[in-house]
């Protein structure tokens, strides 16, 4: 609500332009130019202001809450707890994070959540050889973007654990993608349907679908380098350092007739060159993608070369596949923790320095704690949300709190 001094302000507008024979349609216009070039319009202002941990006030953390969740204000119901300040009672809360998760406006956290933390849209982007892939189009792109876009927001809508994003066993189809991945013919039309892979199915998860693979090859080839990479940065929260600017860019280059795909890289980053130390952990994970071609599709035979996705992590553990890759990749605690700290950094608005090498990130203790908290249900997505919400990071302004 406004405060008496910010009333006073805008009132003297008013009545400063009325005194010079304006009407009164005339003298509102300079007051809500005056509203509206306001810093308090053009931002989501918190009024607590500390330098070590303080508690914000219950329309602040109503604010917090409606734009983590919806992107926007806060409802009536939620203004009204905010009202009686009934909203700091962390059982009201934690009943209102249930309510707004079930709201259909929570489909926002899919739209400029998910987006921004797994960049699915960047299939948008992506210029598949034409003389390679002739049904590619741009209703294929739609439906490649749309399939990640319904299974993200089923993990988020039944609170599944973060490891379906590697396991899941199910996603949506429709006809068109459907016979671009070779499967369920009984699926008719533009309408998505949920489908169950068959055992044993490559596809499973989120590593397993056209969105992220297609954005994650070139033109002509797929990128061992770029898939590792998506995987590392977007999944795990390792993110490797940036490629040397010497560096040959092999991708499309030299006769592709004479290596697989894979050979080229695992020469280019052979032990003893100086690619050797990033490629190490990228490249086995991007080798376990390499049964799907530049557009997502299973393949047994890259051109003339029998496709070799078998693979080593640094931390010791062997695969053949993207479905051995993935089971391996779910177990890892770096994922649960990566979830968490892409859901704070999007909650509050600011980087999250949680995880890495060395000295212990200043906002490491609480991503860890909820990392405990939610370990016995598996790390579900909506969990890890609530965790967010009811700890000081979020109720708190100023410093950091723990």
């Amino acid at each position: 609500p406004l405060t008496t001094t910010e009333v006073t302000e805008l009132s003297a507008i008013y009545e400063m332009a009325k005194s010079k024979g304006n009407s009164h349609s005339e003298s509102l216009r300079p007051m809500l130019k005056a509203l509206l070039l306001s810093s308090n319009f053009i931002y989501r202002p918190e009024v607590t202001r500390a330098t070590t941990p303080t508690p914000l006030n219950a329309y602040e953390v109503a604010s917090r809450l409606s734009y983590f969740l919806w992107s926007s204000m806060p409802d009536g119901p939620l203004f009204a707890l905010a009202a009686n300040g009934t909203i700091l009672n962390k059982a009201v809360l934690e009943t209102e994070i249930e309510r707004m998760l079930n709201d259909k406006k929570s489909a926002s956290l899919i739209e400029n959540f998910a987006v921004q933390w797994l960049k699915f849209d960047k299939v948008l982007e992506a210029s598949p050889d034409v003389k390679l892939f002739p049904a590619f189009n741009a209703s294929l792109v739609a439906a490649m973007r749309q399939e990640t876009r319904l299974f993200m927001q089923d993990i988020f809508k039944n609170n599944l654990p973060v490891s379906s994003l590697f396991t899941a066993d199910y996603t949506y189809l429709n006809q068109a993608l459907a016979q671009h991945y070779g499967v369920a013919p009984e699926i008719k039309g533009a309408a998505f349907q949920r489908y169950v892979w068959a055992s044993g199915d490559a596809h499973r998860g989120i590593i397993g679908q056209g969105s992220i693979l297609t954005a994650t090859s070139h033109s002509t080839t797929t990128s061992p380098v770029l898939r590792g990479k998506w995987v590392l940065e977007n999944l795990l929260c390792d993110e490797p350092p940036p490629k040397p600017a010497n560096v040959i860019d092999i991708a499309n280059g030299g006769d592709l007739s004479k290596l697989s795909t894979r050979q080229r890289f695992e020469a280019h980053s052979k032990s003893g060159s100086s690619c050797f130390g990033c490629h190490q952990t990228m490249d086995p994970i991007g080798f376990g993608l390499e049964n799907f071609n530049p557009v997502g599709q299973f393949r047994t035979m890259d051109r003339t070369f029998a496709v070799d996705a078998t693979g080593k992590l640094p931390s010791g553990e062997a695969f053949n596949g993207a479905l051995e890759l993935g089971n391996i990749l779910a177990q890892s605690y770096r994922l649960p923790m990566c979830a968490t700290k892409h859901l704070m950094t999007f909650a509050l608005g600011r980087g999250i320095e949680a995880m890495g090498y060395g000295a212990e990130k200043p906002d490491y203790p609480l991503v860890y704690a909820i990392y405990q908290k939610t370990a016995p249900g598996g790390h579900k997505i909506r969990d890890i949300i609530k965790e967010i919400v009811l700890s000081d990071m979020f109720l708190k302004a100023g410093g950091t709190a723990q």
